[in-house]
Parts: structure tokens; sequence; C-alpha cells
């Protein structure tokens, strides 16, 4: 299985194309120029298995990033009058990218639906990714095409997008979401009532580990960048435009060993929520990005 490697200065990004455009692993350089290591992989993880969650690393995940919900049925979904099935975070982690190495600190990869997609997700579409890596930072950006002629299709193509990274915890000390609200998350993977966020975790910054952040899910922003401190180093993490990526998502069944600290668009059941996908017509794009930076 190939693999793109990016380089700059004493910062390092290992992507695996064929395994779902996967960011397996990154090194960055903080401010006293120190290298560290950003990603968790388990000691599990296999290149091979491209149908099996990687569960470490930085999987990006399209259509959805959370479950969907259709007359009480778990990962399905309805549009124009059909109802699919959708995996967990979709298709994208689980798919074969294109991915061109355009320089020695950039990497273009690329998705293109297909039959096999289509069965899932009926709508033709391209993805573009461009991941550049600077010494500091990691620098991923999105865009979305729904490529159905519209001569074929008056429907709308639902989006809603997200990131899984797993943080290493190696060190970690604090983290802060600068958020209002949180969401619980159910039993069966949805978002409860919303809650005041302080009500639950606190006056920020949060300890780490921390049992309330292992399965919740925190909107209403109030800025667009989250912060991860360790004795090491800090982690500024960021996700926009604000307007289209507007929740954070925390997880982890092993908390002495990594968080995931994930952007999303939407809460969970996106296509049944008013404002929780992006409903682009043919023709029309999508664009997001995802940063990291080590300081």
């Amino acid at each position: 299985m190939s693999k793109i490697t990016l380089e700059s200065g004493l910062a390092r990004a290992t992507i695996m194309p064929e395994r779902g455009a996967l960011v397996t692993e990154l090194t960055l350089a903080d401010r006293s120029g120190k290298q560290q290591n950003i990603f968790w992989l388990p000691e599990t993880f296999t290149s091979l298995d491209c149908d099996v969650w990687p569960g470490g690393g930085l999987p990006f995940l399209f259509p959805f990033a959370g479950r969907v919900w259709h007359d009480s049925q778990v990962l399905k979904y309805e549009v124009a009058g059909n109802v699919y099935s959708m995996p967990l975070h979709g298709f994208a982690w689980a798919s074969s990218w294109v991915g061109v190495l355009k320089s020695s600190n950039t990497a273009l990869l690329s998705l293109k639906s297909d039959e096999s997609t289509k069965k899932l997700y009926p709508f033709d579409f391209e993805i573009g990714m461009t991941v550049t890596l600077s010494q500091h930072t990691l620098h991923v950006a999105i865009e979305v095409k729904h490529k159905t002629l519209a001569a074929r299709t008056r429907e709308k193509m639902p989006v809603a997008l997200g990131w899984h990274p797993y943080f290493s915890m190696a060190k970690a000390l604090k983290v802060q979401i600068p958020a209002d609200t949180i969401y619980p998350v159910t039993p069966d993977g949805n978002a409860a009532d919303a809650q005041r966020a302080r009500d639950l975790l606190g006056i920020m910054p949060w300890d780490l580990p921390n049992p309330k952040l292992a399965s919740l899910i925190i909107g209403d922003l109030a800025a667009d960048s989250s912060r991860m401190d360790f004795s090491t180093h800090a982690l500024t993490i960021s996700a926009g435009p604000e307007d289209v990526m507007q929740h954070v998502v925390t997880w982890t069944n092993r908390p002495l060993e990594f968080l995931c600290i994930e952007p999303w668009m939407s809460l969970p059941d996106a296509v049944a929520r008013p404002r929780g996908c992006r409903w682009l017509k043919p023709g029309e794009n999508l664009a997001a990005w995802f940063n990291i930076e080590c300081r």
C-alpha cells in the first residue's frame, strides 16, 4: 500500500491514500525546536484492513460524521423518498483515494463517487483534500463538489462532514474548548438535550484525563479553536469556517492513551435536523478546513 511522506524542517507526516487518506503519523516541532508526536495509533493497526475503522491517526468523515436514523433504525437515512444505509462516520475513511505529492510539504488527494458509493449515497461527488505541513502546523483543506448534472436531478446533496483525530495523551495536562453548550451522548449515540457547559464541566481549562469528556458533544462554540496543554508543549486545534464547523465531539475509551477532539458540522442524525447538513445544489461546492498547531 502506497504512502505519502511530507517533511518540513523537523516536522513529518505520513498519509495513506488507499486507507481513506488517513494521516497515520504526525510529528511537529514546538516553539523550542523539539519534536513532538501528535497522533496516537493502536498497536493493532494494519494498513491492509481498509474496511476496518483505523482507531487512530486522523480519519476524515464523509458524508456524515455521526450516526443517522430512519424510523428508529440506526445507520439508515432517507433522501428523496428512498432509504439508504450509511456506516458510522460515513465511507470516505474506508475508501481508496488518489494521492499526489505536489511538493516536499504538500499533498493533493481526491475521492470521486463510483458505483459502490452510490449504493450508500446516490450522488455524483468529488472531494479534493490538500494537506500542507509546516514546521509547527498541519493544515487540511477540503472541498466537496456536487457533480450531479442539474439536468439529471433537482435533488440537493446532504453533507455533514468532520474529522476524528486521536491525540496522544502522553504528558497531557489540560484541555479547553471555548463553548457555552454541551449535549450528553445518549446510549444509542444520539445527542441528548442541551445543557450549559459550565454546569457539567466547570470553568476551563479542564484537567486531563477527564471522564466527563469520554463521550460528549460540544456546541455553540465561542471561538474556532481548542487547546490542549502538555508538560512539553501546547496544541491549538481549529476548524472552519465558523458557520460550517459548529460542533466538537470529545471521545475516548483509553483515557490514559488518547483523547479525540473531533470537529463536526452537525449533531448526530444530521439529515433529519433542519440545521444539520449543508444541502448542496448540483454544481455547488462546500469548503472546510482543519488545523493543528504545536506551540
